[in-house]
């Protein structure tokens, strides 16, 4: 199992920007967070001990999400879901075949992921 708490990533509507002839690049928002959440992510493993998952491991992502009534909880899902498959060897998120999200003020400007292997 690995916990990792994240900064809230910036909102959908931020992470990405308009190119001016055409396609799209990450924001500079975006780019921050992701190195900031490359350093969560590398801490958080060493502290679990390092473990490395099968690649095609069915996977349970748990998520405590600190925001307010003023946003959505599911849409900081996504970035955070990439994030932790882009800096943890773990499988690709189309393998966590559960998800759960819940709203905790308690942590409020912050996302608490916690990964485990369904067995």
């Amino acid at each position: 199992m690995i916990e990792v708490t994240l900064p809230l990533p910036p909102s959908t509507n931020n992470l990405y920007i308009n190119l001016k002839r055409g396609g799209r690049a990450k924001s500079a928002a975006y780019k921050q967070w992701l190195l900031g959440a490359k350093e969560a992510c590398e801490a958080a493993w060493i502290t679990s001990g390092c473990p490395v998952y099968p690649d095609k491991a069915r996977m349970r992502l748990t998520a405590r999400v600190g925001v307010n009534y003023r946003r959505d909880i599911s849409n900081a899902l996504k970035p955070v879901e990439d994030a932790l498959c882009a800096f943890l060897p773990i499988p690709d998120d189309r393998y966590n075949n559960e998800i759960a999200a819940t709203r905790d003020l308690n942590c409020e400007g912050f996302v608490i992921a916690t990964l485990e292997r369904i067995v």
